[in-house]
């Protein structure tokens, strides 16, 4: 019997979107460790031209609803949130660093139309950040109080176009710059130019 090698979910998805920016056409590579154990890092991209390399590890989130009828005094009801633990930052164990969410595209709806094709109903949202971003996000989540770290921290969002901070910060930031899109550009210019 051959072996089998699996993926996460979060980390197949990842890899084919990186896919779609970074073709092997023009000399990309999207590599994954063997070991399911590897520590440090979940995902290579790697430039053959420049050889280059980013290394990428992943962190992946439940994503839940939220209730359209809940009142919130000074925030709005979000329509998903995600629920992350905080983590240690190993420095130089990874370049980037991918908070990762799948969602169901119509969350109050009770049943699936079945006239529709399941991967219509799901998407997924991505925030990445460099070692630096993602090591002072860490160090600035605070309870609800602002007077104390917290273990957990989560985000909200209605579409993939805008991210906020739920939980973490007081003021429920925008962290859309963080979204894979708007990052596009930097990993362009780092993997290409060996920026760092």
């Amino acid at each position: 019997m051959e072996p089998i090698f699996t993926l996460p979910y979060p980390e197949h998805v990842i890899a084919e979107e990186l896919n779609k920016y970074f073709p092997k056409k023009e000399g990309y590579s999207i590599l994954i460790p063997l070991s399911r154990q590897q520590k440090g890092f979940d995902i290579i991209l790697y430039n053959i031209k420049t050889k280059k390399v980013i290394t990428i590890q992943v962190k992946s989130s439940r994503t839940y609803e939220g209730n359209p009828n809940k009142k919130r005094s000074k925030y709005p009801e979000r329509k998903f949130y995600t629920w992350f633990n905080t983590f240690k930052i190993e420095k130089g164990s990874a370049d980037c660093y991918i908070l990762f969410g799948v969602y169901k595209k119509y969350p109050y709806m009770k049943k699936l139309d079945k006239s529709r094709k399941i991967s219509k109903w799901y998407s997924h949202i991505f925030l990445i950040f460099n070692e630096e971003e993602m090591s002072k996000f860490l160090s600035e989540i605070k309870t609800k109080k602002g007077n104390k770290q917290d273990s957990k921290f989560s985000f909200g969002f209605d579409n993939e176009k805008e991210v906020f901070l739920t939980r973490g910060a007081s003021n429920q930031p925008n962290i859309s710059q963080f979204l894979f899109k708007n990052k596009l550009k930097e990993i362009k210019e780092r993997i290409n130019n060996g920026t760092s």
